[in-house]
């Protein structure tokens, strides 16, 4: 039996045209097989088509993009678009080889005009308008032309499509179907989004389609300024009216301000750091020094570099692409959120950048949340092959999700264990864990300070542990860090490719698989038998008398190995008076130190600010009564003069004092170590003391616990007239209900010091030295205030003498002369006051005060 034409009367009797009753069954039929033969077409692509080498490079497409649009997108969506545009419009050799072999298999028909049609991919950016038919229709937004969208949801009437689309002629001669990279955007979005992507869809760069996209998004969410940002905009801007060259710094600025969050006081402040920032990163061209531009905004340069790292902080995150942009992506309607935050495991996935650079230096690590900060240093100088012949430092800049409030990481072994800041810690006590909590909690690590290398450390996840890998591991390395001495590289015509570097990296961390995580450090204060320990190797170095080998001014240096404090040692008895060991503890035992050796300071100023340990032999009748019970309950005795040990503790603003069990430890660790040290002097070594140098010979226990010879190098002190201001303790109704006194013609010379009259408040607790506080005319020398405190921090009791000074006073003095050492501990109160201060290096009045005070007591 023939078949009916098309055209013919359907044989069912319904009266209509075949191609229009039982013929379009038929069709439907027909299509769907035709169309189930492509998928399986299009599946076998993607399993059988694709050589090795194409595979490798579509892998490298897919990072660059995850690198670019990361928590902007879904990582799905990006890696199919990347595919997509490598795939199919920029490299399509393998898909059309591949549809050449299927035309071979497919010579006519459908299938193979579908096939031939598919040679001819495009990019669209097209609106869908109707639905006809129960199909959707899309403008195509460039040309004007109507497609037919097949095997897509009627829903998206009103969206935007961007992505790769395919001619489809099985579904007819105007119909495409979309890849699954393909952007949706909403329907209210704003028509000159649309118009800046029409004009950039000629290039046929999706990718820059989507970071447009992004820009378009965060200029659409900008609100007008806070009024804080307003007032540091105006003062930026006040700037540039007199420092006109400055251009597209006001845009820079008001960038910074839209996206940054500020926790300040000081709009001159933010505004002083902001443009500092602009200038180191090349922004604006270099002009002012860092004092020229702080005077020039009237903040100190300190104040003037915190908002400067912030800022530079804020610009390193923005370009690591973490914003979120309001769009909608996918048939399922997958949006382009933030990564979830709820993974807590103990594997910390950083990317560590090094700032600065051209192109971008980078580093992606998985390291243990346990590490310390001294082996995540080690890490940190494989991932980017540096020497580890500098200093370095570590600055948490971003903590439990806060900016504003930064620490200071630093290796004792590099300062000495000098902590020239209170807040300064140290990096072999300081775990990972306890400062990367949350994520884009963040950090700068710098490496040799001479060259300035800074890297951005960004905590991105947190994962659980793998037991299958080996920790610390590099997911993927992106450019070669810089030769730190210059030298050029072996090819410099040829760059790594970042599989390449990812594998030179991993290669230097294999040395550091070995778990690094140290066991805590015994607590040998409570170790009973610490002072039979301490009394053997005293009579070992009585034995070995090595004040005959060193004068008491060869200092070398022990790093405590528990917490790696410097102790600076001297060696006593050279002169015949004093034997044994003066051991200098700490950045204050630094300071005492020097004032000793230069003799610039009165024995009685000495023991007020002194921070170290004596340990000396004496004669018995020298011993106090609570020295002789510490030898009679340890049953020991010793005969003849200067031979009996004698222990004594000095603290700043106390009254010297028998030593702890911790400092007896500390007197067990350096005794061993001079022993060391003389070993070494009697075969020769010797102990170089440049009193206009910061290096000293010490010995250090390095990680497998063995104790090395070394030269150890102080950095250099801040300068005293940018010291660290203490923080402010008068509360505010105090300094409200100063602001409204009025202001008096009086000239006050203020200060404070120690008085030698130790003061015992309990039985058998350690004395200490009374603070004096005093305001003084400077004209005529008289004493207006006075005040006398117990064991108050030298900061309160200053700030507090000074805000009760005034008060007695009823008004504002017309001007503070301070020294600079309590200009820094009342600096916050006198800010708060606009006080007018003049710095000295001595008050004259105020010395001959502590002078008739001294002899008074």
């Amino acid at each position: 039996m023939a078949m009916p034409g098309r055209n013919e009367p359907c044989p069912c009797g319904s009266g209509k045209k075949f191609k229009k009753c039982c013929g379009k069954e038929q069709a439907a039929g027909t299509s769907r097989m035709i169309e189930t033969e492509l998928l399986a077409i299009n599946e076998e692509f993607q399993s059988k088509g694709l050589t090795p080498e194409t595979i490798i490079w579509i892998e490298g497409r897919i990072s660059k993009w995850l690198d670019e649009l990361r928590g902007v997108f879904p990582d799905e969506f990006i890696e199919q678009a990347a595919y997509d545009t490598y795939m199919f419009l920029e490299h399509p050799a393998d898909w059309r080889a591949f549809l050449d072999k299927q035309l071979r298999k497919h010579p006519g028909g459908k299938v193979a005009e579908t096939l031939e049609a598919w040679r001819r991919p495009f990019l669209l950016l097209a609106k869908a308008e109707r639905v006809e038919d129960g199909r959707l229709i899309v403008k195509d937004e460039v040309d004007g032309r109507f497609y037919k969208a097949v095997q897509e949801d009627p829903d998206h009437v009103g969206q935007w499509f961007l992505g790769v689309a395919f001619p489809y002629p099985v579904m007819g001669d105007d119909a495409i179907t979309f890849t699954y990279g393909t952007m949706y955007l909403k329907r209210d979005t704003p028509p000159h989004f649309i118009r800046q992507l029409k004009e950039y869809m000629p290039s046929g760069d999706l990718l820059g389609l989507l970071k447009l996209l992004v820009r378009l998004n965060d200029e659409e969410n900008e609100a007008a300024l806070p009024p804080f940002e307003q007032k540091v905009l105006g003062a930026v801007e006040r700037y540039l009216a007199v420092h006109p060259g400055a251009l597209g710094l006001a845009e820079f600025t008001e960038e910074l301000l839209r996206r940054m969050e500020l926790n300040a006081r000081k709009p001159e402040a933010v505004a002083a750091g902001i443009v500092q920032a602009a200038t180191e990163i090349g922004v604006v061209p270099k002009g002012l020094t860092q004092k020229e531009l702080a005077a020039e905004f009237g903040v100190s340069v300190a104040t003037m570099l915190k908002y400067r790292d912030i800022a530079i902080d804020f610009i390193g995150d923005a370009e690591d692409g973490s914003d979120e942009v309001k769009l909608e992506q996918g048939e399922s309607g997958r949006k382009g959120n933030k990564p979830d935050d709820g993974n807590t495991g103990r594997i910390l996935q950083f990317k560590v950048k090094l700032m600065r650079t051209s192109p971008p230096v980078w580093r992606r690590l998985l390291v243990d949340s346990r590490m310390s900060f001294a082996n995540f240093h080690h890490v940190l100088q494989a991932a980017f092959d540096w020497d580890g012949d500098h200093l370095h430092s570590f600055r948490m800049t971003r903590i439990d999700g806060k900016s504003g409030k930064e620490a200071l990481i630093e290796p004792s072994d590099e300062h000495v264990g000098f902590l020239l800041q209170d807040d300064t810690l140290e990096e072999q006590e300081e775990r990972l864990a306890d400062w990367f909590r949350v994520e884009k909690d963040r950090a700068v690590y710098t490496y040799d300070f001479g060259a300035d290398w800074e890297h951005e450390i960004v905590l991105k996840k947190r994962l659980p542990v793998d037991p299958a890998m080996y920790y610390p591991w590099c997911v993927k390395a992106v450019g070669e860090a810089p030769d730190e001495y210059d030298f050029e590289p072996e090819d410099p015509e040829r760059e790594a490719t970042p599989e390449e570097m990812t594998d030179v990296v991993n290669d230097l961390l294999e040395m550091l698989h070995a778990d690094p995580i140290q066991e805590e450090p015994e607590d040998n204060g409570a170790n009973p038998g610490i002072w039979q320990q301490l009394l053997t190797e005293m009579v070992e170095l009585r034995e070995l008398e090595p004040w005959k080998w060193l004068y008491d001014d060869e200092i070398f240096v022990v790093e405590d190995p528990v917490h790696g404090t410097p102790l600076f040692v001297s060696v006593l008895g050279a002169g015949g008076e004093e034997f044994g060991l003066a051991v200098y503890i700490g950045e204050e035992g630094y300071e005492s130190l020097l004032n000793t050796m230069s003799q610039s300071m009165p024995t009685e100023e000495l023991v007020f600010g002194q921070r170290s340990i004596l340990a000396s032999f004496s004669d018995r009748d020298e011993l106090e009564k609570d020295d002789l019970q510490l030898l009679k309950d340890l049953g020991r005795s010793f005969r003849g003069k200067k031979k009996w040990p004698m222990f004594r503790s000095f603290v700043p603003g106390y009254y010297p004092w028998t030593i702890d069990a911790e400092e007896a430890r500390l007197l067990v660790e350096v005794i061993g170590q001079t022993k060391a040290v003389l070993k070494g002097v009697m075969g020769g070594l010797e102990i170089l003391v440049d009193p206009h140098s910061r290096a000293f010979f010490g010995r250090r226990m390095n990680e497998s616990g063995e104790w090395q010879a070394g030269r150890f190098v102080i950095d250099e002190p801040a300068d005293p007239e940018e010291g660290t201001a203490a923080e402010l303790i008068v509360p505010e109704t105090d300094i409200a209900r100063l602001k409204k006194l009025k202001a008096s013609a009086l000239q006050a010379e203020f200060g404070l010091f120690h008085v030698n009259y130790p003061v015992q408040d309990e039985p058998d607790e350690r004395p200490y030295f009374p603070l004096i506080i005093v305001g003084m005319d400077h004209a005529s020398g008289l004493t207006v205030y006075q005040d006398i405190t117990g064991r108050k921090a030298k900061a309160e009791a200053a700030q507090q003498g000074l805000r009760d000074f005034i008060e007695q006073q009823g008004g504002i003095p017309e001007s503070l002369w301070v020294t600079a050492e309590t200009e820094r501990l009342v600096r916050p109160l006198v800010e708060e006051l606009k006080l007018r201060v003049v710095m000295k290096k001595t008050l004259p009045e105020l010395e001959r005060l502590k002078k008739a005070m001294a002899g008074r007591f």
